[in-house]
């Protein structure tokens, strides 16, 4: 047994966080302290311990610091904690159905308006999710924005996805284990 495993095995709460992590990558500090019922000070320092372990990475970014398993290399967390909002997740959706939209066309299609339709793109666009052409093909438009990589955005929102459904799952059996 290497010395991580030894670490865990050993503190239940260091077990129960990182099981929590990786079930909800991206998961921000408050979100996993609400989730365990951990006071702040010691979810911090097993955090820490398990940072210095190499077993979790942390992103501070658009508010929040997100906690990552290290297993999640992949995911490039600045684009993940973009995507956690559901304006974006729709954003997203039409964007990998359609390849390419305007910041008129997005207003329009969430019944958003248009400041709100072009702070999410800006997120979207600092986070390289999506790039925002000028010179578009199409004509009267003044700026297109286009998926950067289409398959990165699949496997968030699939992540995402699968994340809330096990969340709900998991608060569906807990409702039924209820004894009335």
């Amino acid at each position: 047994m290497d010395a991580d495993r030894i670490a865990l095995s050993s503190n239940g709460t260091r077990t129960a966080i990182l099981q929590a992590i990786k079930l909800f990558p991206g998961i921000h500090f408050r979100a996993l302290q609400r989730m365990l019922g951990i006071a702040n000070g010691s979810l911090q320092y097993h955090l820490d311990v398990l940072e210095d372990q190499g077993l979790v990475r942390r992103f501070k970014g658009y508010g929040y610091t997100r906690f990552y398993p290290l297993e999640c290399r992949d995911i490039n967390p600045k684009a993940m904690s973009v995507v956690t909002h559901p304006t974006v997740e729709r954003i997203l959706d039409i964007l990998l159905q359609r390849k390419e939209i305007t910041l008129k066309e997005v207003s329009e299609m969430l019944g958003i308006s248009t400041s709100t339709a072009l702070w999410h793109l800006r997120r979207l666009e600092n986070a390289g999710v999506v790039t925002k052409d000028k010179n578009g093909k199409t004509q009267g438009r003044k700026h297109v924005y286009k998926l950067r990589n289409e398959k990165e955005v699949e496997t968030m929102l699939k992540n995402r996805r699968l994340s809330l459904l096990d969340k709900l799952s998991n608060n569906w059996i807990e409702l039924w284990s209820i004894k009335l």
